[in-house]
């Protein structure tokens, strides 16, 4: 049976996010199963760990590999509280996953819809669905962004 309420994924996703906080901005991912169980999870850690791919989309799409013991997440479905860059939308597309849900668009670095089209002219892509839960995600993200500005 297909999932088609994100609701309850993104709020976990949501809930990962808050963990990069105060030094990371505040972005989530998990991916689900064909049974829409969550098989990995991860959240933006590259202030805290110094790493410059330590996105919440690469973190999520290694811990799932790793528990299905295969690079190919196929049929998975990638949700993330942020649109994914270019980079984590190539990685998603490299990783086979049938889906990408996201809640808040990034009109400055968006690589699936908002800025860069990395879907377009690819075989077969992800389907794409925008917007889930985008008040609470957009949310984050400007407090975040409102308390770096005034250096707390």
């Amino acid at each position: 049976m297909a999932l088609t309420d994100y609701t309850q994924p993104m709020k976990q996703a949501l809930t990962l996010a808050e963990q990069a906080l105060p030094a990371d901005v505040p972005v989530g991912c998990v991916i689900l199963n064909l049974q829409g169980v969550i098989i990995g999870e991860g959240y933006n850690r590259r202030e805290i760990d110094q790493n410059p791919a330590g996105h919440a989309e690469v973190l999520a799409v290694q811990a799932a590999a790793k528990t299905i013991g295969n690079w190919r997440l196929t049929g998975c479905i990638a949700v993330v509280t942020l649109e994914p860059c270019r980079m984590c939308c190539e990685l998603l597309v490299q990783s086979r996953v049938a889906g990408i849900v996201y809640g808040a668009s990034d009109p400055l670095a968006g690589g699936v819809d908002s800025r860069w089209k990395g879907l377009d002219g690819i075989s077969n892509p992800p389907w794409v669905l925008g917007g889930v839960l985008s008040t609470e995600c957009q949310y984050r993200l400007h407090e975040f962004f409102r308390h770096k500005r005034q250096g707390a």
